[in-house]
This record gives structure tokens, sequence and C-alpha cells, in this order.
């Protein structure tokens, strides 16, 4: 925590980049290589992963801005635009916007208004967005296509291979399990048998899609 303590110190002192530096400092994990940063004179640029997704931005005295891509499109059908709309009514700290032909999500305010805390929830916020919105709007709207893949967090083929064995392995198991339950009289136990199997998964989103498809046909 003393990267954090740090700066904390800072911002309440207004040394706004030594702010973001420590900031930063305490996100990284260095065997991770979740986060990358470079300060220079007076400006500190950025980049971080979340899932695939990947957030860029750079911090000044003045302000700060994040952007990330969630995904691109070939025409704006009014039906997107209203929920682009109406997905930023219940954001905090960012919003969706357009960038050249790409749906993103922006985060900006200035430096005096942005402490350690508020960046923080505005970060989580983009990428938990980000993350999980993409997958939304590519199944509902044909005009969206997918952006860019964070390649630097993709999984080898043989642990690929091992996930999907396991995730095939446990699903199998599961409705073994909820098919000698009576319901509704254990109705709870089944709940319970499903959310124990979908705790154990540590898997990227192609292997949810790929096993909700061969799911639906076992039910």
């Amino acid at each position: 925590l003393e990267y954090w303590n740090k700066s904390v110190e800072a911002f309440n002192e207004k040394r706004y980049l030594d702010c973001y530096e420590n900031f930063f400092k305490y996100y990284n994990r260095d065997e991770k290589g979740n986060i990358e940063f470079i300060k220079n004179f007076d400006r500190i640029d950025f980049k971080f992963y979340q899932g695939v997704k990947k957030i860029t931005g750079y911090a000044t005295n003045e302000k700060i801005c994040a952007e990330v891509n969630v995904v691109k499109y070939n025409s704006l059908p009014i039906p997107l635009m209203r929920q682009l709309l109406d997905m930023n009514f219940n954001l905090n700290y960012s919003k969706f916007a357009i960038n050249e032909n790409k749906i993103c999500m922006k985060f900006t305010s200035f430096t005096s208004d942005c402490s350690p805390w508020k960046l923080h929830y505005a970060l989580e916020e983009m990428a938990k967005k980000a993350d999980k919105e993409d997958d939304v709007l590519l199944e509902k709207f044909k005009e969206a296509e997918p952006v860019e893949i964070n390649f630097e967090n993709r999984m080898s083929d043989e642990e690929k291979e091992i996930k999907w064995k396991y995730f095939k392995k446990w699903m199998n198991d599961c409705f073994k399990t909820v098919e000698k339950l009576e319901e509704p009289r254990l109705s709870g136990a089944v709940l319970y048998n499903y959310m124990r199997t979908v705790e154990k998964y540590d898997v990227n989103k192609l292997f949810i899609l790929r096993a909700l498809s061969e799911v639906s046909q076992l039910l």
C-alpha cells in the first residue's frame, strides 16, 4: 500500500503527475505485465489490459484521459445509437462515444478533480463495461464488428484444449447431479450446483460462447 499512500499524498499536495505515477505502480504486477506507463517531464502515457481489451490514455498536470475501443461498425442504425444513449445514463464516470468508425468508451477529467479513488472507479467501470458490452452489441446488432484483440493475453493451444476438456467435464457432471434432484422441492440445491460449476470457470469469452452453443444442444 506504500504506492497508494504516496499517490494520495501527492494528490493532496497537487503534484498530479507524481500522484498518477504512484497510482499505476500500485496496480502494476510485474509477473502479469498488465500495465505499462511512461513518465516524461510533463506527461504520463499509459495502457493496461482487461480481458481482451486494451485501455490507453495520458495524464498532464491539467487533465487525464482514457479510452478503450469496444466494437467497429459499418453503419449506425437508430436502435444502436439509442442503446448507447441508454447505457450512458447508467454510467457514473465514463461514456460511450464515436471515434471514426469505432464505438469506444472515454473518460476525461481535470486532474484537480481526479483523486486516486475517482480514477480507480472510473478505470474499473471502463474495463468491466468494455469487456462485457462488446459481446452484447455484437450479438444484437449485425452492423457491429469486433475490434482488435489483446493478443498478449491469449492462451496457448495446449491450455485451450485443457480448459475446454474440463469445461465440458464439469458441465456434464453438473447436469448429471441436477437430474438426480427433485424440483421444485430441491430448487435451492439445483441453483447451488449451477453456481458452484460456474465459479470453477476461468476461461476466455471465446470458450464461454463455444460452450453455451454445446450446452444448448444438451438441453
